[in-house]
């Protein structure tokens, strides 16, 4: 008896599967570059993307497949009078009709301009799509069956996002068998997550690069797959997991100095029985942030890189989370920009206490700044100390780092005088002052040689200095004036 209701639920189920084969799918494709939301732009205006909260009832736009392909990009702009706020059920941005088997995938892109944040917290300019995993940029590389089974790729798709600019959508793909781009600008958020009937945000997975030529070879056509995802955060990005990539595919995530990441966490793993060909996670600059609020960083494999690059103040890094497995894993640095003292350290990754597992396979340092590599498995930390430097010894008053002290320093002084900037080979460091100036004056018209500084040093032309000293010497005789 107990089995019953698990029958019926089965019958029901075949039933509803029944129905919605039965069901007409609409293919529709932007016709021309332009809005959005311009229903003629479409190759069928009656099935144009309604505007959020959907206008059509359910039956209406569920069904309905939007296509930006043919080398065309949409537009979505804060403002406009055709509407700057859209929800859809699928959007397939570098991909064709799925039921055109004889139109091959060709590029297209969606550009979102949400300008200024209309309040905090609001965005001019959105998208929603609410199918899930329905959002795929660069979908359907040689899927036109036997006849295109080992075409070249075609199916660029992308997505930029300008200004205040927001996408929520139940599952993201980027470079889906083809090549994705998606570029978050600074006040733009993507969102991989639906909200529910309570209102309630729920994070889906994000992936990044999704099947590739192994993937190909074990499907009864054999296919050139291409999967090959990038995603640029400069804004934020929430999810739930990301993967990165799947079968044989090639994902990079890039966070931006200031980008946020919040996520449950990274499946960047090498997957049995497929060529998986790279996975990388680059931190660029620091002021961001990459949290993983309870799941796992997974980057133990050859083909698993982490990359970080400095700027002045170091890296932002990856913290969070349940635990990080970086066995065998490759680590990338670049420090050269990095304002180092005999006593810094810079912090690459912090998960809890004994959730650390493993030491990276290789350490390649890009430039000359070199650094130990710390495991502290009883912390969960990753940290850098010890830095050193091979470049050739710098010029003391050289402030844009150039290798000669002329205008340009004076420039870069000026500018920052007063403020705590640090400035290239300060021998005076703290607040920029009149003492950095007294040293620029000093080491005029130097320049650094083959490993050491040229040995005779001329003063400086007294035409040179005059116009470079003018406005200093102004400004002190301004100075005495005012005290006076």
């Amino acid at each position: 008896m107990k089995r019953l209701p698990v029958l019926i639920l089965l019958l029901m189920l075949g039933c509803l599967g029944e129905k919605l084969r039965a069901q007409t799918f609409r293919e529709i494709t932007l016709q021309t570059t332009g809005d959005f939301g311009v229903d003629s732009n479409w190759s069928d205006p009656t099935a144009a993307p309604p505007e959020d909260p959907p206008g059509a009832p359910f039956s209406v736009y569920a069904n309905t497949w939007y296509y930006i392909n043919n080398n065309r990009t949409a537009t979505i702009t804060a403002g406009s009078p055709n509407g700057s706020h859209f929800a859809v059920w699928h959007l397939f941005p570098g991909d064709s009709p799925q039921f055109s088997p004889n139109t091959p995938p060709s590029p297209g892109t969606l550009i979102m301009n949400g300008g200024a944040a209309p309040a905090p917290g609001e965005f001019g300019a959105s998208l929603t799509v609410l199918g899930s995993n329905r959002l795929i940029l660069g979908q359907r590389c040689n899927m036109g069956g036997a006849s295109h089974g080992m075409d070249a790729c075609t199916g660029h798709g992308t997505v930029i996002m300008n200004g205040a600019s927001e996408i929520t959508a139940d599952g993201i793909v980027v470079g889906e068998r083809d090549e994705g781009d998606m570029i978050t600008g600074p006040e733009a958020r993507v969102r991989s997550a639906r909200i529910n009937d309570s209102n309630v945000l729920v994070r889906q997975d994000f992936r990044i690069g999704s099947f590739g030529p192994s993937r190909g070879q074990t499907e009864p056509i054999p296919v050139l797959l291409e999967g090959d995802g990038y995603v640029e955060v400069q804004g934020e990005l929430i999810a739930n997991t990301i993967y990165m990539p799947e079968s044989g595919a090639t994902g990079v995530l890039r966070v931006m100095p200031g980008g946020k990441v919040n996520i449950r966490g990274i499946d960047m793993r090498f997957e049995a029985f497929r060529a998986s060909r790279s996975s990388r996670l680059e931190i660029i600059g620091s002021g961001g942030s990459l949290t993983m609020t309870s799941g796992t960083l997974l980057a133990s494999h050859p083909t698993a890189t982490l990359s970080f690059k400095a700027d002045a103040l170091g890296v932002t890094p990856i913290t969070g989370g349940a635990s990080a497995d970086i066995d065998t894993g490759n680590l990338v640095l670049d420090l050269d920009q990095f304002n180092f003292t005999p006593t810094s350290t810079m912090l690459l990754l912090d998960v809890p206490a004994g959730g650390l597992f493993g030491t990276f396979g290789t350490v390649t340092y890009l430039g000359n700044t070199t650094a130990d590599v710390n495991y502290d498995y009883a912390n969960g930390d990753i940290f850098l100390n010890n830095f050193s430097s091979t470049a050739p010894a710098g010029i003391s008053g050289d402030y844009n780092n150039d290798g000669k002290v002329d205008a340009g320093d004076y420039v870069v002084w000026r500018k920052y005088n007063g403020t705590t900037t640090v400035l290239p080979h300060d021998t005076t460091p703290g607040i920029v002052t009149a003492a950095d100036y007294d040293v620029w004056r000093e080491h005029f018209g130097m320049t650094s040689g083959a490993g050491s500084l040229s040995a005779a040093i001329p003063e400086p032309a007294p035409l040179v200095l005059s116009t470079v000293l003018l406005p200093f010497w102004c400004l002190r005789c301004r100075i005495r004036r005012s005290r006076g």
